[in-house]
């Protein structure tokens, strides 16, 4: 992986006259860029990654308490559940995603009133999306959760969770929402702070609630929306110190549009592996039956951590990839898109490592039957084969949506369950439930291969950019 840093020198003193400096610099200097932009680069990521771990344990955390004290039923009411609570998760995070990209590229072109326009613009579509997105899970809980695989039995079971998640909409929509805010308001410590704030609530709450209270799933959802509330505070202090919240109408429709036309690829990040979740469901119900529907939802969660871990890597790198490609610094920006892409293959490989020697006890820790536990061993393995491809295209599309390819990035974060839906018509047919974990990890290999023939084909914008760059620099040279 060629990092070219005498070229990402040369464009940063092009890009910053202000250095004075007229040839290229010694080794030490270059050494010395190279190791800014790396510590950076760390400086953004890793309180990012950590954030993305702790939403992850959010709901791992649940199906822990609940899966040791009500069991496998426990465990696939909060699967089939968190499929739509998810809904309102991706809607904040795209919102706020959406905002923050525009926010860092205006920022970086010197336009400060344009971004806090955007910020301001990003809070009343998160209320709007709260309530909307919320009205129809309180009126047919129990239809909508059936409509996702559930029994009749699941559905009663999980919609007590379902309903109390529902009715704090807008605390999920904020919460999620205003953390890529903070992030790139400067301060990923601050949004890292707040989920660490979140989750240590939320280990305390389910304990009480489900364990010593014995609440079951109603415990686990008060516990979810209190610790999510606490986090939104947090977060909502921070945005109140670096900007003032004055929500003004007047740019609403013209800001909206461009959040919602960025916002839309990392909503698909988050939403749509949570269709292929609903889809994946249904399979292993038919296949399976419930046993097999209680794996899946272990194996998801473990494979959601690892996923979110993946778009913790991507979104920390993402407010430099915007302000960089705000700045038409190429060579700074293709370097901090190489190092997002070696970290999140590293972590994929590692975690393909600890999970398949791991598949049963993982299973027992959770809770489960011997019987179930079996079968998670099983799916985990073939589980695994997916996450290296995975990491590949949710890399390549974090870096789309992060410097303005959005059809690109619609593409491939949208077409995920279509492929999965397409090899579960087959593979089931022959291997049976080994067909159903199969179906996933074809489906992320052709999301892959996807990603990385749209990575190739040129982005025309970008072209004719550089084009014009070079005429210019041609003009001025004579």
């Amino acid at each position: 992986m060629n990092l070219d840093l005498q070229g990402v020198l040369k464009v940063s003193l092009n890009s910053h006259e202000n250095l004075g400096l007229k040839e290229i610099p010694d080794y030490d200097t270059i050494t010395n860029l190279f190791m800014s932009l790396f510590k950076n680069f760390l400086n953004y990521v890793l309180p990012s990654v950590l954030s993305f771990v702790l939403a992850g344990i959010y709901c791992f955390v649940d199906a822990f308490f609940v899966g040791n004290k009500v069991g496998d039923s426990g465990i696939a009411a909060i699967n089939i559940a968190y499929s739509l609570i998810a809904f309102m998760q991706a809607a904040g995070s795209g919102i706020g995603i959406g905002a923050s990209v525009r926010y860092s590229v205006a920022t970086a072109q010197g336009k400060t009133e344009e971004a806090s326009r955007y910020l301001n613009t990003s809070y009343i579509l998160m209320t709007l999306a709260g309530i909307i997105i919320s009205i129809p899970m309180l009126v047919f809980p129990i239809q909508l959760l059936e409509l996702l695989g559930a029994s009749r039995s699941i559905a009663e079971l999980g919609k007590p969770y379902f309903m109390i998640l529902a009715a704090g909409s807008l605390v999920q929509v904020f919460g999620t929402g205003f953390t890529p805010i903070v992030r790139n308001c400067g301060k990923p410590f601050i949004a890292m702070i707040s989920m660490i704030a979140g989750l240590v609530i939320n280990i305390i709450l389910d304990w009480y609630f489900v364990w010593i209270k014995n609440l079951g799933l109603t415990g686990a959802a008060a516990a979810s929306v209190i610790a999510e509330a606490i986090a939104f505070v947090i977060c909502l202090v921070c945005l109140i110190g670096v900007k003032k919240i004055h929500l003004k109408c007047r740019y609403f429709v013209s800001y909206a549009k461009h959040i919602l036309q960025i916002g839309l690829s990392p909503f698909g990040l988050t939403m749509i592996p949570n269709v292929s979740v609903i889809v994946m469901n249904r399979a292993c119900l038919r296949y399976g039956g419930e046993q097999a529907l209680g794996a899946y939802g272990c194996i998801s969660y473990l494979f959601c951590i690892i996923a979110l871990v993946i778009q913790g890597i991507d979104d920390g790198a993402q407010p430099l990839i915007s302000t960089y490609y705000g700045r038409g610094d190429e060579k700074s920006l293709s370097y901090i898109k190489k190092l997002t892409m070696l970290f999140s293959m590293i972590f994929s490989l590692v975690s393909v490592a600890v999970c398949i020697p791991n598949g049963y006890r993982y299973g027992i820790f959770m809770g489960t039957s011997e019987s179930v536990a079996s079968i998670i061993k099983n799916g985990i393995v073939i589980f695994s084969v997916g996450i290296p491809c995975l990491a590949v295209s949710r890399t390549i599309t974090s870096n789309f949506y992060a410097s303005g390819e959005n059809l690109k990035s619609y593409v491939i974060s949208y077409i995920e369950p279509v492929f999965i839906f397409i090899f579960l018509q087959i593979l089931p047919h022959i291997s049976g439930q080994n067909g159903v974990w199969m179906a996933n990890s074809a489906g992320q290999m052709c999301v892959m291969i996807l990603a990385i023939l749209l990575k190739r084909s040129p982005d025309k914008k970008r072209v004719a950019a550089k084009q014009q760059l070079s005429l210019n620099d041609v003009t001025e040279s004579e």
